[in-house]
């Protein structure tokens, strides 16, 4: 029987989170609430922090309590795979803040880092393309990304690190289409796409079911939070103008059940889920309980819509 047919249950999938979205948290902490809520996925957060912001107080993209930089994550790499896995949690990736233009000796650190950490898998997004409002050659800059990936994954394969491009804001792949343009020119099992489902409430919508057929031999695993968009006054002419903001998993504008409905439908019902909450003013424990039961709300939905 299909996964998907009338009737069929569908299995909730592996639940999982970004160490970025848990800055005042060491590592201890962070694991325990990650088995006290039933996650079963960690991804890993190994960045440098500039020197000028390691005074400040915690926050997502800045200073971290558990101040994992990569040479760290390389150095202490059985030490947290065996933390983890005692807790019955699975590494699931790292997410440095890398681009597909990093030399061989940054992305060597990166790609031990992550085979020996039992990552499996590092997140390199693309190089970034002029972001001053100019017209740029597509067609040329899409060809100097695409050669950065058939060195980038030549380098994994000899770790046996699979490479994931994340359907992120700002880059050249901030949607489904100019995700497949990259990804196409590789076999899945050597370059992966993390659908990134906050970023389409930010970047523009896309279909849920053009979106997931298009990819769908390339989604690895799924990044979710919430997002919307707000008025903020008006400019001269009298145009609303609008800016994005981080909201609770609950308040997104993203089409969650749609989003399910068609990954359920590809057969990608077990792909993995990471939660990504960036919510401000709210603690770490506060974002993740409830996204936690935001989702397992949406997963309950596992009978086929014709049941």
């Amino acid at each position: 029987m299909s996964p998907n047919a009338p009737g069929k249950t569908i299995a909730a999938p592996p639940l999982g989170v970004t160490a970025v979205m848990l800055p005042e948290l060491d590592f201890g902490d962070q694991i325990a609430l990650c088995q006290r809520l039933g996650l079963t996925h960690y991804t890993y957060r190994p960045r440098v922090v500039p020197a000028a912001r390691r005074g400040e107080p915690y926050s997502f993209w800045g200073a971290h309590r558990f101040n994992l930089t990569p040479h760290d994550l390389l150095e202490r790499a059985t030490e947290l795979r065996q933390q983890l896995q005692s807790l019955g949690l699975t590494p699931f990736g790292t997410v440095p803040a890398a681009t597909s233009d990093l030399d061989d000796a940054v992305l060597d650190l990166h790609l031990r880092g992550a085979a020996m950490s039992g990552a499996g898998r590092v997140r390199i997004n693309p190089r970034p393309y002029p972001r001053d409002g100019a017209i740029f050659d597509y067609a040329a800059f899409l060809e100097q990304v695409v050669a950065d990936y058939r060195r980038i994954t030549t380098a994994a394969r000899g770790h046996a690190v699979k490479v994931v491009i994340e359907t992120h804001a700002g880059t050249l792949a901030a949607g489904a289409a100019l995700t497949w343009n990259i990804v196409r020119q590789f076999a899945p099992t050597v370059l992966g796409v993390i659908l990134d489902l906050v970023n389409f409430a930010r970047e523009g919508d896309n279909v849920p079911s053009l979106a997931v057929s298009m990819l769908r031999d390339y989604i690895d695993h799924i990044h979710v939070g919430g997002m919307k968009r707000v008025a903020d006054g008006t400019d001269a002419r009298g145009l609303t103008l609008w800016r994005s903001v981080f909201c609770p998993l609950a308040q997104t504008q993203t089409d969650l059940p749609g989003w399910w409905a068609a990954l359920r439908a590809a057969g990608l019902h077990a792909a993995p889920w990471i939660i990504e909450d960036y919510t401000p003013d709210r603690g770490s424990v506060e974002r993740l309980t409830d996204a936690v039961a935001t989702l397992r709300s949406l997963f309950a939905e596992g009978r086929h819509p014709d049941a």
